[in-house]
């Protein structure tokens, strides 16, 4: 069922304008408010020193935007780049930061020595002690959109 647009939110409306500027389609997003209030938007790009993992826009409204890759598995979302502050930045200012973060994620061939790891062992466990994962509908997106 596509959500009434009779009425937008103005989180819905911040997260869809830079879902367009990224050349995201709004349906490839996400949002919830709340405390924190939360977003997320699935970007088909992927970084040759992350090959065959997609990218992730994510925000909340206690920690600002992050670019991660999307989760695989049970594992956390590994962030690559975050702006905590401002925590709600002009759209334009999160689109340019996101675009500035993939052009230098392009020019990597393998991840930095910071990004963590998830060893099998780490992630069996840290599968069997989580609770329920969200629901499909709330997670579910689409893989739209171009090229930044």
């Amino acid at each position: 069922m596509k959500p009434d647009r009779g009425h937008v939110s103005p989180l819905r409306e911040y997260v869809e304008s830079i879902a367009c500027l990224l050349r995201v389609e709004p349906e490839a997003s996400w949002c919830e408010e709340g405390r924190p209030s939360t977003a997320y938007i699935a970007l088909a790009e992927q970084v040759p020193c992350h090959p065959g993992r997609l990218l992730m826009a994510q925000w909340s409204s206690d920690s600002g935007w992050s670019l991660a890759l999307e989760p695989e598995c049970g594992e956390a979302p590994v962030v690559l780049s975050a702006w905590p502050h401002p925590a709600r930045p002009a759209p334009t200012v999160v689109a340019r930061r996101f675009r500035a973060a993939l052009n230098d994620l392009a020019h990597r061939r393998r991840p930095p020595r910071s990004a963590p790891r998830v060893s099998q062992r780490s992630l069996s466990t840290s599968v069997s002690n989580t609770s329920e994962p969200p629901s499909s509908s709330r997670w579910s997106h689409g893989r739209s959109g171009g090229a930044l």
